[in-house]
């Protein structure tokens, strides 16, 4: 299992150096807790496991910031396959209400919650695996998908077979969709929430648009995969 912060000892020390200079003392017990967590995060919304290829790197010092309060953030490079992608957020906020600093030695990892916003998974997915249309994969689908883009806000064409009736369908996907954010709200938003979507049927194609907001492509595995049980289309499309 690959880390984050902490997967090489002079990369530890980089990051201590660098805080240190900037007159922050960050220790290693929050890194650590930090690491475990955002793992989680980042596989999360892009489906992809942490390895040697993806890890945080240093930000620049003209864009660092780092910010206290109920909810904390600094921010934060990432590095996938010898790219980087700037903009990047590190968010964290506690149950009990207390407010964790870098300089914390007695971190209660069960307290604290870290994530990741501004995380564009298409763009690590396209770093990493710049040959490779999707970032999971799909068996036995009864329809040809077409990968344009994938993006946060997406947008899925849908050519219905003959005789498939689009309200139904259409129905069918409302469904779904709603009964996931239910789901994720009962779990304290786990997999997080579709924020809007609205939908037409023009041109003999059920168009949906999309915020994938905090699901990233979790949701979006989900649901070519319950577009696939529906056997109702000649090809979709994510555009």
């Amino acid at each position: 299992m690959s880390d984050l912060f902490l997967y090489d000892s002079i990369i530890q020390d980089s990051y201590l150096n660098f805080y240190r200079k900037e007159g922050i003392n960050i220790t290693l017990n929050f890194l650590k807790c930090a690491d475990e967590q955002l793992r989680r995060s980042f596989e999360k919304i892009t489906a992809i496991k942490i390895n040697k290829n993806i890890c945080v790197s240093l930000p620049n010092k003209p864009d660092f910031n780092y910010q206290m309060g109920e909810k904390s953030q600094c921010s934060q490079n990432i590095f996938v396959n010898h790219n980087y992608i700037f903009g990047v957020k590190i968010k964290w906020k506690s149950k009990s209400g207390r407010i964790y600093k870098f300089e914390d030695e007695d971190i209660n990892c069960d307290d604290v919650e870290f994530w990741f916003e501004g995380l564009d998974a298409s763009l690590v997915h396209k770093y990493l695996y710049p040959k490779v249309s999707l970032p999971f994969k799909l068996k036995d689908l009864t329809y040809e998908l077409i990968v344009t883009r994938i993006n946060l806000d997406c947008t899925l064409e849908l050519v219905l077979k003959e005789s498939v009736s689009h309200e139904e369908t259409t129905k069918q996907i409302d469904n779904f969709i709603a009964d996931f954010n239910q789901k994720s709200e009962k779990k304290d938003r786990k997999d997080g929430v579709i924020h809007n979507w609205k939908r037409n049927f023009e041109n003999e194609k059920l168009i949906y648009e999309l915020d994938l907001g905090s699901t990233g492509v979790v949701f979006m595995k989900k649901l070519l995969t319950y577009l696939k049980k529906l056997n109702a289309f000649e090809t979709v499309e994510l555009c």
